[in-house]
């Protein structure tokens, strides 16, 4: 197994994804019952694999992250050649990032010393689907780069 297996939760979710799976693999509803009275050891077999097909589907179609702490922001792009990050950082005291009000104080005071923005590019190791997997176990979560957006605007309208 390449990635955790989904929970249960999860896979009532995708219950009907889940019945397409073994459709394709000549599963029917009385051989899945059979599976699971008969063979435990192929329905884990299977749970395994249908996990690793939505993890796969999941991080081929993710185009940005974001994760971050009271103090440190990170976004990122993630094209298929390497990432690339945005790191918003804030000294002051009371600034905590997780929150909107945080963050929207950090927009306000980017020129700012206690605001720092960091701009690179990470290349994938040891493969894109694993760099974003691992973020993602950090507690990453994947979103539509409204910040990263924000922010890289950022660096072609300052001098900063």
């Amino acid at each position: 197994m390449k990635y955790y297996r989904l929970t249960a939760d999860q896979l009532h979710e995708l219950h009907a994804e889940f019945s397409i799976y073994l459709a394709t693999q000549g599963i029917d509803k009385e051989m899945w019952e059979s599976l699971k009275e008969n063979a435990p050891e192929q329905v884990q077999l299977h749970l395994d694999q249908f996990s690793d097909t939505v993890w796969e589907t999941l991080l081929q179609k993710c185009q940005y992250l974001d994760f971050g702490s009271q103090n440190y922001l990170y976004f990122f792009s993630t094209p298929e050649e390497q990432a690339e990050v945005l790191v918003l950082q804030v000294t002051h005291p009371k600034c905590d990032l997780t929150t909107k009000e945080g963050f929207g104080w950090a927009l306000e005071h980017l020129h700012d010393d206690a605001v720092v923005l960091y701009h690179s590019f990470r290349e994938y190791t040891p493969s894109r689907e694993l760099f974003l997997y691992e973020y993602l176990k950090k507690g990453a979560e994947i979103s539509k780069g409204e910040h990263f957006k924000v922010l890289k605007s950022y660096f072609s309208n300052s001098a900063k």
